[in-house]
């Protein structure tokens, strides 16, 4: 039980000396962002994607871009 308190006393401690690095990283998004629609274009997925989209790119600051793959019972999309 004694080694096992030890593991994570120094866990702990170990992610709490790292934490003050985490913040410095580059806020997100940090490059455009792609909404992928399963659906052809034209369908009522596509619209509401490109609904959201202008008031999602205006929210994040970045460019937001709607790609639609269409194909393979939405397979193809999905991935």
């Amino acid at each position: 039980m004694h080694i096992y308190r030890l593991i994570c006393t120094l866990g702990f401690g170990l992610g709490l000396f790292g934490a003050p690095y985490q913040v410095a990283s580059a806020a997100y998004p940090d490059r455009p962002v792609h909404i992928v629609v399963p659906f052809a274009a034209g369908g009522a997925t596509d619209l509401a994607a490109r609904i959201i989209a202008p008031a999602l790119q205006s929210r994040l600051g970045q460019p937001v871009v709607v790609d639609n793959k269409a194909g393979a019972g939405a397979t193809i999309g999905t991935t």
